[in-house]
């Protein structure tokens, strides 16, 4: 069992792979509020007042790929990072990496969802 955790998460320990993906997850949070910010009410894609549940149901898939791209760039950070990665550079990574899966869930079913489903 030992070999396995280590496989899963390399050199780092329990906290500090938990640590940088919660980082990332704050960066990658950031870049959700300033799309939902920046939502056209005016759309029929959107409730015209903000709904919580249409965010979280417009979104389930993106919020996966974040979590997992996460895991991914935590766990292979050494080989990315020639030291230790600074806090800051994973919370700009967490913003960038849901930037791009932002603009790709415009024209991607990986990523996009029918919001016709449950826009109402």
């Amino acid at each position: 069992m030992e070999e396995f955790v280590k496989v899963l998460m390399g050199d780092m320990t329990v906290g500090t792979m938990l640590g940088y993906v919660f980082l990332i997850l704050v960066g990658a949070g950031l870049s959700l509020l300033v799309e939902v910010n920046g939502r056209n009410v005016e759309s029929g894609n959107t409730p015209r007042k903000f709904s919580w549940k249409f965010l979280a149901l417009d979104n389930i898939k993106r919020t996966v790929w974040v979590i997992l791209l996460a895991y991914v760039v935590v766990r292979f950070s050494a080989m990315l990072f020639p030291a230790e990665p600074v806090d800051w550079v994973m919370v700009s990574l967490g913003y960038n990496i849901d930037s791009i899966l932002g603009a790709a869930k415009k024209g991607s079913k990986i990523v996009g969802m029918n919001r016709q489903k449950f826009v109402r």
